[in-house]
């Protein structure tokens, strides 16, 4: 909250933040609150951690060597690099 504040995109991130309420229940304690703050976490991997993950890594489930080119192909993966 404080840093869509900070950089005048409250009224956009409000918006956005409305979308995730439940329509059918107004009184659903995880819809969005004004009066609550905001948090957000951001993860980030280094693009050399992901290159050599995808590059070197083999499925648990199926052994298989992961060949991912995208991040749509790396995603289902993600866990494995926690």
């Amino acid at each position: 909250t404080l840093q869509a504040y900070s950089i005048d995109k409250l009224d956009y991130w409000q918006s956005v933040w409305k979308t995730m309420d439940n329509p059918f229940a107004p009184d659903d304690d995880q819809n969005y609150d004004a009066k609550a703050p905001v948090w957000r976490v951001e993860l980030r991997f280094h693009h050399s951690i992901v290159q050599q993950f995808a590059d070197g890594s083999a499925s648990m489930d199926t052994g298989a060597m992961i060949d991912s080119r995208t991040y749509r192909d790396l995603a289902p993966h993600l866990d494995g690099l926690f």
